[in-house]
């Protein structure tokens, strides 16, 4: 048990260290497809690394004498619990199941060593939950995630002083290698992915000329579906 504590505790740690120091980097570096949850929020993510980084010190503290600690497990299990639940319900939605696939299998892993009993009691709030997400549609509630999100891209754009609609500047961004803006000009929904140059190339093309597989990949996800 306490080999668990100081491994655990390591691996929120550092990855509270990661979104407390370097926020933009955690945002595009994280395995886990985190730019298609939203637009970058560098105070949103240093808060929930304050969050890791507590529960790590907190594992670190009580892992000399783990098993006289069952309340720092507790904790840890319904912190990982409900995170997981969170990327359950997504995937019951259909949004991003590879990578919220691998955060619930990281969920399974890491919950391993727990008593059963604590296991038992996650692994119950979990069906609970699934059983109401399958039996309650959340299209609605996607949707209004989904405008939130461009409302917040074209107001960040703005702040930057970009036009949220220019074709122009969203292909400039594209050139020059700004994953972020470019990430908020197709977040706020305001120009056409497919414009062009006027020598003819449009935004995928250049991206995968520049070799930026990841904004690649991003671009040709969000074109419109042809039918």
């Amino acid at each position: 048990m306490s080999a668990f504590f100081w491994l655990f505790g390591a691996m929120n740690v550092a990855n509270g260290l990661w979104m407390l120091l370097a926020p933009a980097s955690w945002y595009h570096g994280l395995p886990a497809e985190v730019p298609d949850t939203g637009p970058l929020n560098p105070h949103f993510v240093r808060d929930i690394g304050a969050a890791f980084l507590t529960l790590g010190v907190a594992l670190w503290a009580a892992a000399p004498a783990a098993r006289r600690h069952p309340g720092v497990l507790r904790a840890t299990a319904l912190f990982y619990g409900l995170h997981a639940l969170v990327h359950v319900a997504d995937l019951l939605a259909g949004r991003n199941p590879e990578a919220n696939q691998a955060i619930a299998s990281l969920f399974a892993g890491a919950t391993a060593e727990m008593p059963e009993e604590y296991r038992a009691r996650v692994a119950s709030i979990g069906r609970d939950i699934a059983g109401f997400a399958l039996n309650n549609p959340v299209s609605s509630a996607a949707q209004t995630v989904s405008i939130d999100r461009s409302l917040q891209a074209r107001k960040d754009l703005t702040a930057m002083g970009l036009r949220y609609y220019d074709e122009g500047q969203f292909l400039d961004a594209v050139k020059r290698n700004d994953q972020l803006a470019a990430e908020l000009f197709i977040a706020g929904r305001g120009v056409n992915l497919e414009a062009r140059t006027w020598t003819g190339r449009s935004a995928l093309d250049i991206a995968r000329d520049n070799g930026n597989t990841k904004l690649a990949e991003l671009i040709s996800r969000s074109l419109p579906s042809v039918r």
